[in-house]
């Protein structure tokens, strides 16, 4: 099982800020104006899980980390 850690972004969506958050073992909200980098960052998550990076090709943004923990199930023997 993999599960996300945290990410931060610069310059998503055009904004010179950095975005990043730590994400929630159980639920993780995103919400904003339409064009403020809602499906970009989904994008960034996914093109950094699946690795890669044909999925942000086309994506703005500057620079991304995305942090995540990958984890082999455990056998039930």
């Amino acid at each position: 099982m993999t599960k996300l850690i945290s990410f931060e972004i610069t310059g998503l969506a055009g904004n010179r800020g950095v975005q990043k958050a730590e994400f929630d073992k159980h639920i993780n909200v995103f919400w904003g104006l339409n064009g403020s980098g809602k499906t970009s960052l989904l994008r960034i998550l996914d093109s950094a899980l699946s690795n890669d990076p044909s999925i942000i090709s086309d994506v703005a943004f500057s620079e991304a980390t995305v942090v995540f923990l990958s984890e082999k199930p455990r056998s039930n023997n």
